[in-house]
């Protein structure tokens, strides 16, 4: 299983950025302020961590005057993992070897924000959800889920 492509939208410096990854090794090489930790940043709040470290949305994380923003995460090669997430996958339709037409099974894991205007224990309040399926309108991802996905950094 690997992470093959990510999606943001309004994000802090990225109003709107689809980028696909390799399986294996993908490397970020940029200027500073280019987005290369905001990137990161963005998986690690979609997945969580199994570091210490506490990933929460703040206000400064919406892009320019945003109120909402996303982070969507598609995930290739799941068959050997697929029992774990099953009522989670979308079915996809691919070109395989021979110009033929098949199906497989990809994982959408998707976060999205919206500023609320409400404060709670004196913080801006921002609603988050975390779901799955393509455009994130399928089911809720339970904790047990995101801690299998769970990254490291």
């Amino acid at each position: 299983m690997y992470l093959e492509q990510v999606s943001i939208r309004n994000f802090r410096l990225f109003d709107n950025l689809d980028l696909a990854l390799n399986p294996g090794l993908n490397v970020l090489v940029g200027e500073n302020n280019s987005g290369k930790t905001a990137l990161i940043d963005a998986i690690r709040m979609v997945l969580g961590s199994n570091s210490s470290d506490r990933t929460f949305v703040s206000e400064t994380d919406f892009f320019e005057t945003s109120d909402t923003f996303s982070i969507q995460l598609k995930f290739s090669d799941v068959d050997d993992h697929a029992h774990r997430f099953v009522e989670h996958l979308s079915s996809e339709e691919f070109i395989a070897t021979g110009g033929v037409a098949q199906r497989k099974s990809v994982l959408y894991v998707q976060l999205t924000a919206k500023k609320t205007g409400k404060e709670r224990r004196g913080y801006p309040y921002i609603k988050t959800d975390i779901r799955s399926g393509v455009g994130g309108n399928g089911l809720l991802l339970e904790a047990e889920i995101r801690d299998f996905l769970a990254a490291t950094y």
